[in-house]
């Protein structure tokens, strides 16, 4: 299959070398059998996420440890776009190691950025961004299948029938990428692509979804002047998320990894932050040295001397 054919509408150029690798030879594609995940020291789990006739399906194979829910190999199949390779190739490399419950906390913007050659080249096209979302989806209600989570009714509700996608899927998308417009969420989640029907639904849900982001902004937005320890726990939440993003996270990202918050505690006159690293982070030498001092140093700058920043 030449390259023209592999990436449809965008262009190999569109892509960057790591991105490119995982469309050519993904390393984690493939299944797993029984045989194998017992070798593995686990059991097979196996879940299937969308159809053949939406085009977008996708395979997931987990060895799952019983005792720690630990998830220990990773792997997919796809009938979909070929582009889809590299999101669910990275999407297999960052579960490994975790336990089920965790695949829901890894973000987008985590797994797009791991798929960047740098970090401030974005890793797919536009109309490629979709690839993203469905790989996500697929884990996520992988893992509500695998711990027997109950699904909101109303959210699992199928708005267009192009691309699978369910309603509090869209709403996710919508409050994330902060989209304004119906196009935008065509590009997210392919939804409406095809099925021109439901561009009307679309619409009604971006607007329910901007006027609720609206309320909440008006509620978490802080003054430039209002101290940090002024803040309420969600003011504070957003402004350290704007420093990590402007100060910290590309340089994370360039060697492989990344972060995420966990919880914000106060602590008498120190504002404690939990984080929890990601990727080639997790684990790394430096992770509790060189990189912790960097993360800190710089919420303390820009942000409060008293924050104190504790890996889990």
């Amino acid at each position: 299959m030449s390259q023209a054919q592999l990436l449809g509408s965008a262009h190999w150029d569109d892509y960057g070398f790591k991105v490119q690798s995982m469309i050519k030879k993904p390393i984690n594609y493939g299944a797993i059998d029984e045989d194998e995940a017992k070798q593995l020291g686990g059991d097979l789990f196996v879940y299937r996420w969308g159809s053949a006739e939406t085009s977008e399906m996708i395979a997931l194979y987990w060895v799952v440890e019983a005792a720690t829910g630990t998830i220990k190999m990773s792997r997919f199949e796809l009938f979909g776009s070929p582009v889809a390779r590299a999101a669910n190739d990275m999407l297999c490399m960052l579960s490994r190691n975790k336990k089920v419950e965790e695949i829901p906390e890894i973000t987008y913007k985590s797994l797009e950025y791991f798929l960047r050659d740098n970090p401030t080249t974005e890793a797919l096209p536009e109309v490629k961004q979709y690839t993203i979302t469905h790989a996500m989806t697929a884990a996520a209600e992988a893992a509500d299948a695998y711990l027997g989570n109950k699904p909101d009714e109303e959210g699992e509700a199928v708005i267009c029938t192009d691309a699978g996608i369910k309603r509090k899927t869209i709403e996710q998308v919508i409050r994330l990428h902060d989209l304004t417009d119906v196009r935008q969420i065509t590009h997210y989640t392919k939804a409406g692509a095809f099925d021109h029907s439901c561009t009307e639904k679309l619409g009604d849900i971006l607007r329910v979804v901007r006027a609720k982001m609206a309320e909440e902004a008006a509620t978490v937005e802080v003054p430039d002047d209002t101290p940090f320890t002024q803040m309420t726990s969600e003011q504070q939440l957003a402004k350290i998320n704007t420093v990590i993003d402007e100060h910290i996270r590309h340089f994370l990202v360039m060697d492989g990894g990344d972060m995420e918050i966990v919880d914000i505690k106060q602590n008498g006159e120190h504002t404690d932050l939990y984080i929890r690293y990601l990727g080639a982070c997790n684990g790394c030498a430096s992770a509790s040295t060189g990189t912790l001092f960097a993360i800190e140093n710089a919420l303390k700058t820009h942000l409060d001397k008293n924050i104190r920043v504790l890996p889990l």
